[in-house]
């Protein structure tokens, strides 16, 4: 594209919005929103890292003082599961307007239950299979890998939405400036 030539004669620096794609439109370059989500993906695993460190040392700690190993591992799991709820509402989501807190905190709730019977439906399935001790671990690795970009992406599409303002009557979005964009001319 051709430059603006100061009296200098030298093509300066600057250049306009037509001759700089838009972020999300250069070739072989993540957009905008990629970088977001991977930006919030990044977030969503150090609040989760936080999260099974209390699970795993709110477990042993409760299992030190005589507790029974289910009723520890349940413990432990629901004031982990309650802190990165937390986290990932105050930290991975915070730039979202979530409404609904109790709804949010059901749907999350939901997510993650049928997350972890997931990956145990598949370790229990490759046990049953006699599988080997490393065959159980890869497996369990591979579908809590897959689990959790499929948290990631529940949680970003249905457990923390953004919540719409409400429509005031009479006022339109903007785009539309009041020209009727369903009918072909």
């Amino acid at each position: 594209m051709n430059q603006p030539v100061p009296p200098s004669g030298l093509p300066t620096t600057e250049s306009t919005s037509v001759d700089r794609p838009d972020s999300g439109q250069r070739m072989g370059g993540i957009g905008s929103s990629e970088r977001s989500a991977f930006h919030d993906y990044g977030k969503m695993l150090a609040v989760g890292t936080v999260g099974l460190a209390i699970d795993f040392g709110l477990f042993n700690l409760l299992l030190q003082v005589g507790w029974n190993a289910v009723w520890a591992n349940l413990l432990a799991l629901v004031v982990a599961g309650l802190v990165t709820f937390k986290g990932n509402l105050s930290l991975t989501f915070a730039h979202r307007n979530v409404a609904d807190r109790r709804q949010a905190l059901l749907r999350f709730a939901i997510v993650t239950v049928l997350s972890v019977l997931f990956v145990e439906a598949a370790v229990a399935l490759a046990g049953l299979l006699s599988a080997s001790v490393v065959t159980l671990n890869l497996v369990k690795a591979g579908v809590t890998a897959i689990a959790v970009v499929a948290r990631f992406y529940s949680y970003r599409e249905w457990v923390f939405q953004h919540s719409m303002p409400p429509q005031v009557p009479g006022t339109q979005r903007a785009g539309n400036l009041g020209e009727d964009t369903d009918h072909q001319g």
